[in-house]
């Protein structure tokens, strides 16, 4: 019997730059239960290309920091996941912790932390964390001259 147990609180699809390809993967969230008594245990994001990769990060205490971890996991494969909860400015409340939801300053609603990076053109990536500002900025300009 396996100990660990994934339970999918949501799916969708998101965005990923693997190997400098931009494609859509499946993703599945949710929490991990243990044993036969199926007790708490963490969280988990899963996403699986279509040619058939699969990545997980788990995280003991956070979605968001799940996320993370398996951002981690597919830069092993050389890729990163362009989703909006990777941005430095995503966070979550006391009431969307762990729900997959949060904000980014100047946005009104909430967004999911898989949805796609605001003010990226499609295929682009995130650029390092060094460097992502600017680039964001260079983006919302040139959004905004058009």
């Amino acid at each position: 019997m396996e100990w660990k147990k994934y339970q999918a609180r949501a799916s969708g699809q998101c965005a990923v730059d693997l190997r400098g390809e931009g494609v859509l993967a499946d993703f599945e969230m949710g929490i991990i239960e243990t044993g036969r008594s199926r007790a708490f245990f963490g969280y988990y994001i899963k996403i699986t290309s279509e040619e058939g990769g699969e990545w997980i990060g788990e995280d003991r205490w956070s979605a968001h920091a799940a996320l993370r971890a398996l951002d981690e996991e597919v830069a092993l494969d050389d890729g990163r996941l362009l989703c909006a909860g990777l941005r430095d400015d995503f966070h979550e409340t006391g009431l969307s912790a762990n729900t997959g939801f949060g904000y980014i300053e100047g946005f009104r609603h909430a967004l999911h932390m898989m949805d796609r990076a605001p003010f990226l053109p499609e295929g682009a990536a995130l650029a390092p964390h060094d460097n992502a500002a600017k680039e964001i900025l260079a983006a919302m300009r040139k959004r905004a001259a058009q």
